[in-house]
């Protein structure tokens, strides 16, 4: 039988699993624009053009 319950809370840990590898993949890139002596202006001008 079709269990509701389980079903949001493998749906909710999915979502923050995804949440977490997208923020250390942000983290990861900033950090490697803050190696390459880049301003947050930068950053945020980069973000913009996408």
């Amino acid at each position: 039988m079709f269990d509701i319950l389980s079903f949001f809370i493998g749906l909710i840990s999915g979502i923050i699993i995804s949440f977490i590898i997208i923020f250390l993949i942000i983290r990861h890139y900033i950090k490697k624009y803050f190696s390459s002596k880049k301003s947050i202006r930068d950053i945020i001008e980069l973000f913009a053009k996408k």
